[in-house]
């Protein structure tokens, strides 16, 4: 029994999601940037919004309106951002209370072009019609604990902010994947509710 109960703990404390266990990150061979987590886990609930995940952003090419009266503006505030549970890590680029502008062309102009700003980060992306879709990535490095010989691996994330513009409510959504190295971790993702209004 004893030695069931020691291989049950070695392996709850092993590998599988992502705790904060990267010490260090001296030596990695790409940008740092200053790491931010979530609040604790907690079971996430469905917020009815259909968001296609995707651990990379897709370009928009759309230009900014050509007229000022054509960029419409909305402010926003994010939720609490929810993450899996089992100890997940997620650079998130928001947090809950973060405030923001988002930017996007209407009054029947031809471009798609939109843009949310939240502090100092920026996601862009685009709107049809009412559905905005906007998006940042970030790139940071990780190291596995003892269970998985510290190996050390490069992570990319996608966060998007996704939803009808008139509804008063969007997504926030964190995906991400391994880009480079090894880990025996799993992807981790999380998503909150963001309040807009006029």
């Amino acid at each position: 029994m004893m030695k069931l109960v020691w291989i049950v703990a070695v392996l709850a404390t092993g590998c599988g999601a992502r705790s904060e266990l990267y010490v260090d990150i001296a030596d990695a061979a790409i940008d740092v940037r200053p790491i931010r987590d979530a609040a604790p886990d907690v079971e996430v609930v469905d917020t009815g919004v259909d968001v296609p995940k995707s651990a990379f952003c897709v370009a928009n090419d759309a230009g900014v309106p050509t007229n000022p009266a054509n960029v419409c503006t909305a402010s926003l505030i994010v939720g609490a951002i929810a993450k899996q549970s089992g100890g997940c890590y997620v650079d998130v680029a928001v947090h809950e209370g973060d405030t923001g502008i988002i930017h996007y062309a209407c009054n029947g102009d031809p471009s798609t072009w939109a843009a949310v700003t939240v502090g100092a980060t920026t996601f862009e992306g685009a709107v049809n019609g009412t559905i905005l879709d906007v998006c940042i990535g970030t790139t940071y490095p990780w190291q596995d604990g003892a269970f998985c010989n510290y190996a050390k691996s490069t992570w990319a994330s996608a966060q998007r902010i996704y939803g009808d513009i008139t509804s008063g409510k969007l997504t926030f959504i964190y995906d991400e994947q391994q880009v480079g190295g090894s880990s025996c971790d799993i992807a981790c993702w999380a998503q909150a509710e963001v309040v807009t209004s006029p």
